[in-house]
């Protein structure tokens, strides 16, 4: 559907293709994480390939079936985009979801934009030229001690070439030990920062958010009896 409407809008097909979404006999739900999935997902890129003349299209993950931000879901998020990345994927979903989007989670959202964050390093390569070859800077620093940090063409380039991540942890153990925080502890704090200093798009009268409240309050009480 998506493609057809793609083709009466915009004259050209998107390349959207069916997702594999294979089921869980132990607990009877669809999932999309897993080797089993990802090994579906990679065959369904190569079909679309073909049906959408060689180019691999389409979005991948980070799809999880946690319910919480925390271990599994940053595995089950990291290993789905891998595979992704490696089947030609470069437009992504479901960041900030978990359970399968039945959840999101702002905190989640933060982990899911490091992960991004490191994808687009990775994709990114590696550029060899003269500039970044830097011959000359080698001959000029190595014979006075190889201080090559003190350099200009350091401070020039060092931002380009090295992930400079904002939440991971990569301290050495004893600074950890006085402040023993980890890498979902720094992503509550940007997540509740984010929350606090963000700009409103699209704020709402006090009037709305009761209305609002009203109407959650009205699903709740009405699908009570089925929890």
């Amino acid at each position: 559907m998506c493609n057809v409407v793609s083709l009466a809008l915009d004259d050209r097909l998107i390349g959207s293709i069916a997702h594999p979404c294979p089921f869980d006999m132990k607990v009877g739900i669809h999932t999309q994480s897993g080797p089993d999935m990802d090994l579906l997902a990679l065959a369904q890129r190569q079909m679309g390939a073909y049906a959408f003349g060689g180019e691999y299209r389409g979005f991948g993950g980070p799809g999880t079936a946690a319910k919480t931000p925390g271990e599994q879901a940053l595995m089950e998020k990291s290993l789905s985009c891998m595979w992704a990345v490696c089947a030609g994927v470069r437009g992504w979903g479901s960041l900030g979801c978990l359970a399968f989007s039945d959840i999101g989670s702002i905190t989640q959202l933060m982990l899911d934009l490091e992960l991004m964050s490191y994808l687009e390093r990775l994709v990114k390569g590696v550029a060899v030229d003269a500039d970044r070859l830097a011959e000359e800077v080698i001959c000029e620093v190595a014979p006075r001690g190889a201080y090559f940090l003190n350099h200009e063409h350091t401070a020039k380039h060092f931002r380009e070439e090295f992930w400079l991540p904002e939440l991971v942890d990569r301290r050495v153990p004893m600074a950890w030990a006085d402040d023993p925080r980890t890498m979902l502890d720094n992503a509550r704090a940007k997540a509740k920062r984010v929350a606090e200093e963000a700009r409103n798009q699209c704020p709402l009268r006090d009037e709305q958010k009761r209305q609002v409240l009203e109407i959650v309050a009205e699903a709740d009480a009405k699908h009570a009896q089925y929890l």
